[in-house]
């Protein structure tokens, strides 16, 4: 996952045991320790009930959330990882 991402999740306040060594001055550390990126398992926990499926359509993913939702239809193409797809839907998510 790269430093801005980690960034962005960090801003808006995800959930996750941030550790200092994680920070250079109040920045992310580039390239950031594994410590430092939240799992697959731990961002897909943090989206909830909301988080639907995750897909993989021609070597890039995409991440949609849940038929069970109340926040309507919400998804995110075109990412590299599937950390990536999930880590933009969790920001989707927390913008409503």
């Amino acid at each position: 996952m790269n430093n801005e991402l980690l960034r962005k999740l960090k801003d808006a306040g995800f959930p996750y045991e941030w550790e200092s060594s994680c920070l250079n001055d109040g920045r992310l550390c580039i390239p950031p320790p594994p410590t430092c990126t939240p799992s697959l398992s731990e961002l897909i926990e943090a989206c909830e009930k909301n988080f639907g499926c995750l897909h993989k359509f021609r070597g890039k993913f995409s991440a949609s959330v849940s038929r069970e939702s109340k926040i309507g239809y919400s998804i995110t193409e075109d990412y590299q990882t599937p950390e990536e797809a999930v880590v933009n839907l969790w920001l989707k998510l927390k913008k409503r």
